[in-house]
């Protein structure tokens, strides 16, 4: 179960930035009074501001009527405005590459008259853009920048947060004492000038900070402090989603009871205040809290009220993991209909989504199918599983060469809107890409070719390692035969392997042992052993003997009990069944039972203890000798 743990202060410090930068991009217009033309510009902003959450799409229409309009009067703080926002609804919208061409055209394009101010304040948003998309190099070194730009001109509120993005980035570096550096600069100004909302942030950082290292407690204290200065600003949403935050480490902790009181509040706070995204994530949590204790109806109850919140928001991946979290309860407790069923449901919510990533459905079904001892099913399962990762592989290349032409799109878009296309830095720009593109083609065939064999010789090591074993079990069973046999004509005694009386066991003759010697080789050439319901009391009264008589035989003899011994026989048996062809047609648990097994648990257990595999891995290993 994957616990969800939501970290806040991205979110909330991107928003910040992108108003603070507003503001003063609006703040910088020369012109004392506005004209009615920039104030439809405006009012063209404020629309796709408004339509951005829910109509992505009408809000980019709406930018671009707002830019179009601001290039033709030559407005430069008013179109760079409309391009950041552009910009940041693009990242929203998760078009990472488009949104990456206008911060790069803003900062180093050099086509609009933008102070230094304002392209450090973008060049801070850009740096934590590209710490989002992994890119934590470019991310140091633009935050680097902005941060030594805002301290020279003692801007410390921006100081404060670029210093929140400098922590976040060495955390994921894993470089804590610098994250650590970053995140006391930062505290030491915010108490300085009082800053309650960047006190806030930058205790949700070092939270996290503690969060990644596993110091939980540390990790609770400074998530507590973030959730009194939420209640001080009466911020809804965040003192939610930091008592989900506090639940879920809680939840880790194991402490059950604890971990319920904060995730309860946060759902209570959530659903009072109508945020339902918000509320899906907590009850997701709550969700695995209660089948962690195996409360699995309320487990159940609670999924279910994130699929009925989900209908709002009609949201087919929330759907689909909601749909896998309730068969992973059904799973506990092992109603394999149930799993199955919604499994499947959850397999039908991603083809809606529009996600192609199936390798999660198809592991868990091949994991069902083991479980349920269907192997066949399980086996197809895990063909498709790693098929499906080949392919996935496959369509990451190809979404590299699509992000590559969307990319140049966007640029030539924009080039077009500014009027100010140059031929040569076009020309050079497309001599890159193709460059690019050719590296990363190239060295996406170079992995596939590299795992391919990679892949075909691990299988080729195991399956050798697996005919080996079988061709030892083989000789073995020839030896252990002959040598049995000997024992029991008397052509070969074992040696006693020590000199201590027989205390407590009947004083046999030579004569007597002989006796029950050649009468038990002749019961086991009769494969006496077949039956399942071969005991040493029956087999004692075949022999005409006692059962402690026979029992002392086979133990000096063997060094070894009774149900050892027959077990000896029957795997020896079962071996002999599967490497023959006329028997292929039998079945794993046929052949067992031939062999004189009650159940196939038993033997499997019995096979694989002599042997070293299983039945099955013996019989496909033994066939593959045979036809080859």
């Amino acid at each position: 179960m994957k616990l969800s743990f939501q970290p806040f202060t991205k979110k909330q410090a991107s928003i910040w930035l992108v108003f603070a930068l507003l503001i003063f991009l609006y703040s910088c217009e020369k012109t004392p009074a506005l004209s009615p033309e920039i104030e439809s510009i405006k009012e063209f902003y404020d629309k796709a501001e408004k339509q951005t959450v829910l109509y992505a799409d009408s809000a980019a229409l709406m930018l671009d009527s707002g830019i179009n309009r601001a290039i033709q009067i030559k407005h430069d703080s008013l179109t760079v405005a409309g391009l950041f926002r552009k910009a940041d609804l693009k990242e929203k919208q998760g078009l990472s590459r488009q949104a990456d061409s206008i911060y790069s055209m803003l900062i180093y394009g050099k086509r609009f008259n933008i102070d230094s101010s304002a392209v450090n304040k973008i060049k801070l948003h850009y740096a934590h853009f590209n710490q989002l998309n992994g890119d934590q190099t470019k991310a140091l070194k633009l935050c680097t920048e902005a941060l030594e730009f805002f301290k020279q001109t003692n801007n410390n509120k921006t100081v404060v947060l670029g210093n929140i993005y400098l922590s976040d980035i060495f955390t994921l570096q894993n470089e804590y004492p610098k994250a650590m550096d970053a995140l006391m600069e930062g505290l030491a100004i915010a108490e300085k000038i009082g800053d309650t909302k960047s006190l806030a942030l930058l205790y949700g950082s070092l939270g996290k900070m503690y969060f990644r290292q596993q110091d939980y407690e540390k990790c609770l204290d400074c998530f507590n402090k973030v959730l009194t200065f939420n209640t001080q600003l009466e911020n809804i949403e965040n003192i939610a989603v930091t008592n989900q935050n506090i639940g879920t480490i809680l939840l880790i902790q194991e402490k059950y009871n604890e971990a319920e009181k904060y995730l309860l509040e946060a759902d209570k706070v959530l659903s009072k205040a109508g945020l339902n995204s918000k509320q899906v994530h907590v009850l997701n949590s709550l969700g695995a809290l209660y089948e962690r204790q195996q409360k699995y109806d309320l487990a159940i109850d609670t999924y279910t009220q994130v699929l009925e919140l989900n209908k709002e928001l009609n949201n087919p991946y929330i759907r689909s993991n909601v749909y896998t979290n309730i068969g992973n309860v059904y799973y506990d407790q092992r109603n394999w209909t149930k799993t199955e069923y919604f499994y499947n449901k959850s397999y039908q919510s991603l083809i809606e989504s529009g996600e192609n990533d199936f390798r999660d459905y198809y592991e868990n079904m091949m994991i069902l199918n083991d479980e349920k001892r269907n192997y066949k099913e399980a086996y197809k399962w895990a063909r498709k599983f790693h098929n499906h990762s080949d392919s996935l592989f496959n369509i990451e290349k190809y979404q590299v060469t699509e992000n590559l032409r969307n990319k140049y799109e966007a640029e030539k878009k924009d080039l077009q809107l500014a009027k100010m296309t140059i031929e040569k830095q076009k020309d050079n720009a497309t001599l890159l890409k193709n460059r690019v593109l050719l590296i990363s083609i190239s060295a996406l065939l170079l992995l596939t070719i590299i795992f391919s064999l990679v892949y075909y010789w691990q299988n080729r090591l195991k399956l050798q390692s697996y005919k080996e074993l079988v061709k030892k079990n083989d000789e073995l069973v020839a030896v252990t035969t002959e040598k049995r046999r000997q024992i029991l004509v008397g052509e070969n005694s074992k040696p006693s392997t020590h000199n201590e009386p027989n205390v407590g066991k009947p004083d046999l003759s030579a004569e007597l042992v002989q006796s029950i010697k050649q009468k038990l080789n002749e019961l086991i050439d009769q494969k006496f052993y077949q039956n399942p319901g071969t005991t040493l009391n029956e087999t004692a009264r075949e022999l005409h003997t006692n059962t402690s008589y026979l029992s002392q035989v086979i133990n000096d003899s063997f060094s070894c009990n009774f149900p050892t011994f027959i077990n000896q026989l029957r795997v020896e048996e079962a071996q002999r069944l599967l490497r023959t062809p006329e028997f292929d047609r039998l079945s794993i648990e046929g052949i067992g039972n031939k062999a004189g097994f009650k159940s196939k648990s038993a033997f499997n257990s019995a096979f694989k203890k002599l042997t070293g595999v299983t039945p099955s891995v013996y019989k496909n290993t033994a066939f593959a000798d045979l036809t080859e």
